[in-house]
Order: structure tokens, then C-alpha cells, then sequence
């Protein structure tokens, strides 16, 4: 199972995340901000399986309305 850690302060955000990615079957790991995502991400660090697949990072900024 493909791990993946959300990393967002947005307690209503996260959960609409992870219920997307859980259903498309990734292990979710959930953090509100990058110091705090610093545990899960030493504690299971990224592995590379294949050659043809890296680690994403992607930052979503939503405006404030």
C-alpha cells in the first residue's frame, strides 16, 4: 500500500483528503503543520520501489474568501 502524508491546517480539508485517498486505497498519514509532519516522515520514511516513481510534494493554496 502507497503511503502518503497530508500535511494541512485544515481539520475539514484533511478529512476530505483522506477519505479520497483511502478510498483509492493509500495508506494516510496526517499532519497540521511541517513541524509536526517531521515525526511521521522520519518515523516511515519515503521508499522508491521502482525507478519510474518519486516522491511528490505538492502544495494546494486555497484562498481565504
Amino acid at each position: 500500500m502507497t503511503r502518503v502524508l497530508v500535511v494541512e491546517d485544515d481539520p475539514q480539508l484533511v478529512r476530505a483528503l483522506k477519505i479520497n485517498l483511502q478510498a483509492r486505497k493509500f495508506e494516510v498519514a496526517e499532519a497540521p503543520d511541517g513541524r509536526s509532519a517531521l515525526r511521521p516522515a522520519v518515523r516511515k520514511p519515503p521508499v522508491r520501489r521502482r525507478a519510474d516513481r518519486a516522491t511528490a510534494v505538492r502544495s494546494l493554496a486555497v484562498p481565504v474568501i
